[in-house]
């Protein structure tokens, strides 16, 4: 599924190649994916995996967040600005390769979606849940005038602003985004050792 992701799944501003080294990544670590229908379907999970790497090499390439997306992708892109407030996110510049960010990415996409499922599951969101699950395209919604709002997209936006806002609350309350990112790099620090047992570990212990 991953070579179905094109530019318009990624909620930055980037140029084609960097579509084609995320899927050459996905070759090489062909034993590896994000778990799918957590709280979305194949395509759209890999979508996830994609953002997810592109905001961990966005410092390297200078990349912005597509202002075009803001409107119509506002739980995602809320997720990517949470992680990026974090220390541990310059944690994972500083100890990952550029190549070795789409493992953090694939686990990254794991924790976070989990812990969205989680809350929709606890405020029983339920439409919502089943609404991303079933559709193959929310990664390719794009931002709409108001005059041409069709009432699916309309569904979509209000889910995802009740979403934001349950979202908010939880970050407040806890340290969810930093438990996700803090997992993420134990399970990838353990998959490379893993995969290359006998070899000297490109990160930081």
């Amino acid at each position: 599924m991953y070579r179905e992701l094109s530019v318009e799944h990624s909620l930055f501003m980037i140029d084609p190649i960097l579509v084609e080294e995320f899927q050459q990544y996905s070759q090489d670590y062909h034993d590896l994916q994000p778990a799918f229908n957590l709280t979305h379907s194949e395509v759209d999970t890999w979508a996830a995996a994609f953002n997810h790497w592109l905001l961990l090499i966005s410092q390297e390439e200078c990349l912005i967040i597509d202002h075009i997306k803001t409107f119509s992708h506002t739980v995602n892109i809320f997720c990517i600005q949470e992680i990026e407030k974090t220390e541990m996110y310059l944690m994972i510049l500083d100890r990952f390769t550029r190549k070795e960010r789409f493992v953090v990415a694939c686990f990254l996409t794991d924790y976070v979606h989990a812990w969205k499922r989680k809350i929709m599951e606890k405020h029983a969101y339920d439409e919502m849940l089943m609404r991303n699950l079933c559709t193959k395209t929310y990664y390719l919604v794009e931002n709409i005038e108001l005059s041409q709002m069709t009432p699916e997209l309309q569904v979509i936006l209000e889910n995802q602003a009740k979403l934001v806002k349950l979202l908010v609350k939880e970050i407040q309350e806890d340290c969810a985004i930093e438990c996700c990112i803090e997992k993420s790099i134990i399970q990838a620090k353990a998959f490379l050792r893993y995969r290359s047992p006998n070899k000297n570990d490109g990160f930081a212990t």
